[in-house]
């Protein structure tokens, strides 16, 4: 009995050491097969980590630049709406001296505020 249950436990070693071998040899052609691809794809961590670098510099580089264009609008805007206020006061100072009624300074009032809302928006 003794060299039967002996026989048996090498059997059952014997079967779990070749499990062991072929999970092995699986797991290192799976490792292989990831290793080319990633060989093959040419994509290194440091590669991606240099491009993700890059990339938001020229995030950086374009939110600056977004940023300055916003603010020369604004200018833009101030000194159109400035200069249409000069003008508009320019006009009714000189219809007010023009002996303009008051209806034609309301209808030049009206028409410069449109151009003004235009400006603004």
């Amino acid at each position: 009995q003794l060299a039967e249950l002996e026989a048996e436990k090498e059997e059952e070693t014997q079967r779990l050491v070749d499990e062991a071998r072929q999970k092995e040899e699986t797991v290192k052609a799976e490792q292989k097969k990831l290793q080319t691809k990633l060989a093959t794809s040419g994509a290194t961590m440091s590669d991606l980590q240099a491009q993700n670098s890059a990339l938001q510099s020229q995030l950086a580089e374009l939110e600056a630049e977004k940023e300055e264009e916003t603010q020369r609008l604004v200018d833009e805007a101030r000194q159109k709406e400035e200069t249409v206020k000069a003008e508009q006061k320019k006009l009714q100072t000189k219809l007010a001296t023009s002996g303009a009624t008051m209806s034609d300074l309301q209808a030049q009032n009206s028409a410069l505020q449109s151009q003004l809302a235009e400006l603004e928006a």
